[in-house]
């Protein structure tokens, strides 16, 4: 057996990362997601919404939730969003797989949304923001 073969594959388990994410420190759940991401099998999307944005804060943020209840549990075991909402609507997703799922491109967000596949340190900014004051809101 050579070294290349004796190396495990990183097994990515979703839901671990889920519960890891909700109930740990944030630099522990960094670490974990660092330990544990497997680009084979998974990627990072960053979806930067392009249409008219609504003018006050709590209307942004009921334009993103009414987004994620529109995939209605069809995404919940293959995706993981973090948003964040300010002067713009941008969201990080981690999916299941090398593409974007049809379920999301079935969706009014993929028509309404710039996408392009991105790193884990782009992944961190919006699941770990720095500001304490940044407007954040999660699908899992």
């Amino acid at each position: 057996m050579t070294e290349e073969n004796t190396q495990e594959t990183k097994q990515f388990n979703l839901n671990e990362w889920k519960r890891v994410y909700s109930n740990e420190d944030p630099e522990i759940a960094k670490q974990w997601f660092l330990d544990n991401f497997n680009s084979d099998d998974y990627s990072l999307y960053l979806a930067s919404y392009n249409d008219s944005l609504p003018p006050l804060g709590f209307m942004k943020k009921n334009l993103v939730r009414g987004f994620y209840q529109g995939f209605d549990g069809k995404m919940h075991k293959i995706a993981f969003a973090s948003c964040l909402i300010g002067e713009t609507i941008e969201f990080v997703w981690l999916f299941q797989g090398k593409t974007i799922p049809p379920e999301m491109q079935e969706s009014t967000l993929y028509e309404s949304s710039n996408w392009k596949e991105c790193g884990v340190e782009t992944a961190f900014d919006f699941f770990f923001p720095n500001d304490e004051d940044a407007e954040i809101l999660v699908f899992k």
